[in-house]
């Protein structure tokens, strides 16, 4: 998890002094700081935000190239999850990224059972990945 190099530099007649690199790495950690309930009337469309669900790395650096995905592992059972293309259509998905949860790309829509009534639980499964981390 560390290392270094070292060098120095000279024209031939004139010595830099030695210069030492030294190199730690350290392990990226991911977690999921938000994942709350939605509440969804029945045969409703609601988007999931990053108020909902939020997963973060501890990577302090420039995290903008680091891509944070949603693997569904079991689907919901009484709704769907998708994503809304060009002309509002709508396509099933079973993952999706971070970015598109903060962007407000990913929906929930409930499925009209007529069955469930007004008060129904329903939940998915899913793992979080950034490679390295899941």
């Amino acid at each position: 998890m560390s290392g270094g190099f070292n060098f120095q530099v000279n024209d031939g007649v004139n010595f830099a002094p030695r210069q030492i690199f030294s190199i730690t790495a350290s392990a990226l950690v991911l977690s999921l700081e938000i994942n709350r309930p939605l509440k969804v009337f029945p045969g409703s469309t609601t988007p999931i935000t990053k108020e909902d669900l939020q997963a973060l790395t501890n990577d302090k650096s420039d995290t903008s190239n680091r891509t944070i995905t949603f693997n569904v592992i079991r689907r919901p059972k009484l709704g769907r999850l998708v994503t809304v293309l060009a002309d509002n259509f709508t396509v099933d998905i079973s993952s999706f990224t971070q970015t598109m949860v903060d962007q407000r790309e990913i929906l929930y829509i409930q499925s009209l059972v007529a069955s469930v009534g007004w008060s129904a639980m329903d939940s998915m499964t899913f793992s979080v990945s950034s490679p390295p981390a899941s």
